[in-house]
Order: C-alpha cells, then structure tokens, then sequence
C-alpha cells in the first residue's frame, strides 16, 4: 500500500525524546490475555529500531514484548538480527536478587536477568520475523491452584506461515495476579544508531476477560515526547490495501505533526481476532512403552496452525468395564507427554482419551488411541479414528 502524506525529510536527524507510542483504552482492568498485532513494511526497517507490541502490567510488575531489528548481534553464540523479546520487572533493585523466573524458553532462547532500567527477566530469540508480514503476539497469564506463583507466557503467530510459536513462560512472584490496568501500550524506539523515517503499523488490541469475553478498546491515543514534527500517527489499511482498520507510527524526521497526541479511531470491526475463531487441534496420540520400565508414555503433537496449548487432559479407561484407571490434568503450554504406571492395571486393553485447551480457552476435539496389558506390556495396538 502507499504511505500516508507525511511530509518526511531525510536531512532531519530529531527523533521523539520517548516514543512514539499508541495506547489503547479499555473499559475493564483486568484481563486474562493480551492480542496485539505488528507489520514493519520494508520501507520502515531499519538497524537498531524496537517495535514494542505491547506494554503489560501484573500490578506493581510491568513487562514489554515486541521484535527489533538488531546490527547483527552476537549473543550467546547466536547472531541475532531480527528478533523478538519479552521483559518483565522485578520488585527488587538488585539483579542477584531475581524474582521473576523463567519455567521454559523454546530451543535458542536466550534469557537473563537484567540491571540499569530497573531489574528483571529478559528473554529474546532470533526467530527471525521478515518485512512486510504480520505478526500477533499475545501475553497469557494463568493460576495454578496452591501455588504462591501466576504463571505467563508469550505466544506469537504468523500470518504468513499460518503458525503458531510458543516462545517462553515465567512464574511472576504472587498468587492469581490478573494482567491489570484499562490501557495497553505499544511503542517505536530507535535504541541505537542514526535511523530516520523507521516506521510500522499496529494492528488492533484485544483483551480476553476470565470468562473467555472479549473486549475491544473504546479507542487508540498515539504521542511522543519532545518536538512533536518529529513523529506523527495515522490510520492505514493492512500492508496490502488502502483503508483505515490499523494505526501506522512513524519517527525520525520532519513529518508536519503539530500535536502532542493524536486520537485514532480504526475500523476495529472483528468481535475477536480471527486466529483467536479456530480452536486447538491434536494431530496424533501415541503410547509407547518406558524402555525399563513397566510404565507408558502418551505422547502428543498439536496442531501449530491452530491456538497453543494451555493445558491438557489426559484419562486412561478399560475398554472392558469403561473403568477410569488412571489421569492427568496440567496446564502447561509446552508439555508434550506424560508417564502413566502400568504395574497396578489388569491385563487387557486400554482406552487412552485426551483433549489440550488452548490459550483462548476453547478444548479441542477428544482424540483416543489404545494400548494392551498382558502379563508383559505388549505395547500399543491402534490409533482409533
């Protein structure tokens, strides 16, 4: 699509003393889930720019994820270049005292515990996102019963490769802190370098309440600190097509903005997102035996097309007298098999069922398998329809 009228001059080296930013308002302050979504078209990319999806808050703890374009960093051995990241403060002011704790990071995460603007978790990893595509990312938070933790994790999807990337999850000192406050910010940062004229589009916000409700903000407020010529906000279509349903920031440059903040009030016309309307999906469950052991794994694959797992169910019945035997229920996102002792069962066959619920609170379809006991465990016998 072609770019708002925003008057840039690439002599201007100014950029915003903060931000710019887009913050939107909402009528409840709590929430379960936060959706936002990002497009960075190529002629808005440059070197040293953050594009920060979303501020969120579990009270007095703040945190921010969103992608950045580094200068082909070295980090751990890995060169990061476009990456994603995701902060979340501690209370404590010093470093060695960390109280946010990282539960899993996917394979190339890297993680830390940072000083210098507060301290705290960091996590990134070099994806790596491209130009003109969009992305979600969401921040879900959940409670676990008898823990003095809420657990949380960042989950991005993309739309161009139709996948869904669970990325980390950390437990956030307290028990059963909702994701709070009736706003939700997004912001630009130039953290290094000379940039001008780096730009992107914010996608719309959504929240999810407890109960599986959606909220939509009541509307968008961008702004910036310092010279407001230097940034300017404007509503724009979808990377392809002209229209008015997201929000474009720009900064680093002369752009004829002569406002502190610009209210916006995009076309925000789904009740939901639309990668929010499918549900989780299993793509197989098998059981397999513990080598040495007399116990069985469930193993399971999801679907990556469709919303992350949250949690998972599992319930082992004798086919015989459809007597429950033995279950399991977590909810951990990144969980993809469970142990079952089998010493205790009968000999005979065995009805294994399971469901995953997703991170928008939707159960996927039961899918079963079975296995036999004998006098030895023999293993698995069929994968039922």
């Amino acid at each position: 699509m072609e770019m708002p009228p925003i008057n840039h001059q690439a002599n201007r080296a100014d950029v915003p003393t903060s931000g710019p930013s887009i913050t939107s308002y909402f009528a409840e302050n709590e929430a379960e889930l936060l959706y936002v979504e990002q497009y960075v078209p190529e002629a808005g990319d440059k070197i040293h720019i953050y594009w920060s999806g979303c501020n969120f808050y579990f009270g007095e703890r703040g945190g921010y994820a969103g992608i950045q374009h580094q200068n082909d960093k070295l980090i751990g051995g890995q060169i990061f270049t476009y990456n994603n990241i995701c902060s979340i403060w501690d209370l404590a002011s010093d470093p060695a005292e960390a109280e946010v704790r990282l539960d899993y990071g996917i394979t190339g995460l890297h993680s830390s515990h940072f000083g210098g603007e507060g301290t705290g978790l960091h996590t990134s990893h070099p994806m790596p996102w491209s130009v003109d595509q969009w992305y979600a990312i969401v921040i879900r938070r959940w409670f676990i019963p008898g823990e003095s933790v809420t657990r949380m994790g960042m989950f991005m999807y993309s739309y161009s490769d139709k996948k869904w990337t669970h990325y980390m999850s950390a437990s956030v000192p307290g028990p059963d802190i909702p994701i709070t406050g009736t706003t939700c910010t997004g912001f630009l940062e130039r953290f290094s370098g000379d940039a001008l004229g780096y730009h992107g589009y914010y996608g719309q916000h959504f929240r999810m309440s407890k109960n599986g409700s959606w909220q939509r903000p009541a509307y968008y407020v961008a702004a910036a600190g310092g010279d407001p010529d230097t940034w300017n906000a404007a509503l724009v279509g979808d990377g392809e097509d002209d229209g008015n349903a997201n929000m474009m920031l720009i900064a680093g440059g002369s752009f004829g903005n002569t406002a502190s903040t610009i209210r916006l009030q995009p076309n925000q016309f789904d009740p939901k997102p639309k990668p929010a309307m499918s549900t989780a999906a299993l793509l197989s469950v098998d059981v397999v035996p513990q080598s040495g052991t007399k116990n069985v794994i469930v193993a399971w694959k999801n679907d990556e097309a469709t919303p992350p797992q949250l949690s998972y169910s599992i319930e082992i019945r004798s086919i015989s007298g459809n007597e429950l035997v033995a279950s399991d229920a977590e909810a951990r996102p990144h969980t993809r098999s469970s142990i079952f002792a089998t010493a205790g069962l009968l000999p005979g066959d065995y009805r294994v069922t399971m469901t995953v619920t997703d991170i928008f609170n939707k159960t996927s379809v039961p899918r079963d398998t079975t296995f036999r006991v004998g006098t030895t465990l023999t293993g698995l016998l069929q994968t039922l329809p």
